[in-house]
């Protein structure tokens, strides 16, 4: 495995993480009403389209289709809390 490799695995952990301190914070406080419907379903879309196009380019892209997919899991999650906790 290459350098290229191990930058798509950093970028996949770092962007997909960055959606546990939203996700914790909206359980905790059980309000999620300063989240963007359009911006949960937006990025889940993206999300969706990018896990694809990982799928479709190559069986070597699999770090673009796991960390699409966790996104998406992660992005969902906050879209069903904002729609719990109107």
């Amino acid at each position: 495995m290459d350098y290229i490799f191990y930058m798509g695995i950093a970028a996949g952990v770092l962007s997909t993480f960055s959606y546990l301190p939203q996700l914790i914070k909206v359980i905790v406080r059980k309000s999620a009403k300063d989240l963007s419907r359009t911006w949960l379903v937006s990025s889940g879309a993206g999300f969706v389209l990018w896990a694809c196009y990982g799928y479709l380019e190559s069986p070597q892209s699999w770090p673009l289709v796991f960390f699409s997919a966790l996104s998406l899991a992660f992005a969902m999650s906050l879209l069903a809390l904002k729609l719990r906790y109107k």
